[in-house]
């Protein structure tokens, strides 16, 4: 039998989310944003058109209409750095391909947590061990009439606490949108799947929701653009969360983003502002964000590269 020297936190956000004070909700981190984009606008942008790169991880739908051919990014992210625990990081990646009326898309999260060594019972170091959470995603996207299109996608999230203790989930999303000029509209059910069963025979849910969003983007003048989403999720545990963010851009190539995201006391992500910037030239574009305004999540961050044409 084996002892862990360490009070698992080591990964911030583990099997049961820490907000959830009913411990009912398993695998939080499956919720988290990976696109520094809408992250820089506090997750705004469920009906964005142009997050096609990351629509695995969120709206599949947006893959049959997405403005671009090819889209594809990578993201690390440095999560809780003013934690007891310290920094965690997570590296992310995704990618998308349209052809036609058709979309398809790809992504990958791993988050290392803090390592910690194992002892036996009589004392005797067995090394050192990484927890870690891991999700991979497939999307496909179908504009089924102009200005309409549909989406699902297909989740698998891993989490692995030590060498002999892991959770899996199967998860997935399903999501419709449509555009009327200017304007954008999604709904669909995200993150829906298997719970997870720990040792002790005790289930818990993922973190499943109703979402909706919708998304103005419009040229204000020649050079300059403005971009405003407001998103609302239901979560089947009962919690609720509404999120407004805006983007102004000047010759779409360089880019100033805000957003606030507002929760109930026991939702998966909690209350907190953030802000972003960016920068794109010749299809290439360099964005971050900074979480700011709440004392678990605040400074952290997110830089993401992204290539599209």
């Amino acid at each position: 039998m084996k002892l862990k020297l360490l009070s698992i936190p080591a990964c911030a956000l583990l099997t049961v989310s820490a907000a959830a004070q009913d411990n009912t909700i398993a695998l939080p981190w499956s919720r988290i944003d990976h696109n520094p984009v809408t992250l820089g606008m506090a997750t705004a942008g469920y009906a964005d058109l142009g997050a096609a790169a990351w629509a695995s991880f969120r709206n599949p739908a947006v893959l049959g209409m997405a403005p671009v051919t090819l889209d594809a990014a990578v993201s690390w992210a440095g999560w809780m750095p003013s934690s007891d625990e310290g920094m965690l990081s997570h590296i992310n990646a995704a990618a998308a391909y349209r052809f036609g009326k058709m979309g398809i898309a790809l992504g990958a999260s791993y988050m290392p947590g803090k390592e910690y060594e194992v002892f036996t019972l009589a004392g005797v170091s067995e090394g050192k061990f990484t927890p870690s959470d891991m999700q991979i995603n497939a999307g496909f996207g179908y504009e089924i009439m102009t200005d309409l299109s549909v989406g699902v996608n297909v989740r698998y999230l891993k989490q692995t606490l030590t060498k002999d203790n892991d959770y899996t989930s199967f998860a997935g999303d399903f999501a419709v949108i449509y555009r009327t000029g200017d304007i954008t509209t999604a709904l669909g059910l995200s993150n829906f799947g298997t719970g997870i069963e720990d040792a002790a025979g005790n289930k818990y849910d993922i973190p499943t929701s109703m979402t909706i969003g919708t998304t103005w983007d419009a040229a204000i003048a020649p050079d300059h653009g403005l971009k405003a989403s407001v998103d609302a999720d239901y979560y089947f545990s009962g919690d609720f969360t509404a999120v407004l963010g805006a983007q102004y851009a000047f010759k779409n190539m360089l880019f100033a983003r805000a957003g606030y995201h507002l929760a109930t006391d026991h939702a998966v992500l909690p209350s907190f502002l953030t802000v972003g910037l960016g920068v794109s030239y010749a299809g290439l574009s360099l964005d971050a964000a900074y979480i700011t305004a709440n004392d678990a999540l605040g400074n952290s961050f997110c830089l993401g590269l992204r290539y599209s044409f």
